[in-house]
């Protein structure tokens, strides 16, 4: 089967995706065409914060949210935008779409600088043919711009430069007796792994709510590319990292006034998504 639109999804493809959707209701080319067609439009619409980007958003106390959504753009200016939201049903709008998102919490763009971190995949859902009804909604991805927030901070009034990124990371006993450490959905490793991260990323681990919880303050991970020259040029440590999917060499810069760990590395001349 061949690709309908811009070689986006196929009947097969949408199929895999939506396994519940197409037992109950059955994928058709007309709900094909529909998800293609709505995502060529969120990808022809991107602009500078645009409704339907993804957000890299710390709050003034230093939680992190790495997926939140910036969901709507009201009369006033402002940009409301959800934490942790639910997949976000979405419809094609004159300059760019309307999305309508469950979860939370809520908050609004508060001044303060927004900084472009490249093109992402961002998931969405519409209704079926079938339309509003169980299992009736279908998922799909499209490409939409990433950005990084840091909340101002009142006490001040301007722009938070100095947060600390926060993780809950859990102590997971293991058969052998020793600890796992890992949370939010990723794995650190063993002891020794925890305290690499603990001196790589400059972090301080506190006990916990519970027994086995830690509470760890650190610098953020940022990812910046150079030129050859510009990067054989920094007088910097070389160490591995895993960036386009594989092991790439990369030398280790520190930001102590903005709480961050920048990985540096030269992008390939091509790589494939």
């Amino acid at each position: 089967m061949t690709d309908r639109i811009h070689g986006y999804y196929t009947l097969d493809t949408l199929r895999m995706l939506n396994p519940l959707y197409d037992c109950e209701h059955r994928m058709t080319e007309q709900d094909v065409d529909a998800v293609n067609a709505l995502r060529a439009h969120i990808e022809s619409t991107r602009s500078f914060a645009t409704v339907g980007d993804r957000i890299a958003y710390t709050d003034r106390y230093g939680n992190f949210y790495k997926d939140a959504l910036l969901a709507s753009r009201e009369v006033d200016g402002c940009d409301r935008v959800c934490l942790v939201p639910f997949v976000p049903f979405t419809r094609a709008v004159r300059d760019g779409v309307q999305c309508h998102a469950g979860g939370g919490p809520w908050v609004t763009l508060a001044g303060g600088e927004i900084f472009g971190t490249g093109p992402r995949m961002g998931e969405f859902q519409i209704w079926g043919h079938d339309g509003p009804c169980g299992n009736g909604a279908i998922r799909f991805e499209a490409e939409v711009q990433g950005w990084r927030y840091n909340e101002p901070d009142p006490l001040y009034g301007d722009f938070t430069t100095a947060a600390w990124r926060k993780l809950l990371i859990y102590r997971i006993r293991q058969p052998n007796g020793k600890d796992l450490y890992g949370g939010q959905g990723w794995e650190l490793g063993g002891e020794a792994d925890f305290q690499a991260f603990v001196r790589d990323y400059k972090a301080t681990a506190f006990e916990g709510h519970s027994l086995r919880q830690l509470v760890v303050w650190c610098y953020h991970h940022r990812e910046r590319p150079f030129t050859p020259e510009a990067w054989d040029a920094l007088d910097a440590p070389i160490v591995k990292y895993r960036i386009y999917d594989a092991p790439q060499p990369v030398k280790v810069l520190y930001d102590d006034e903005r709480h961050e760990r920048i990985c540096c590395y030269v992008p390939p001349k091509t790589y494939f998504r």
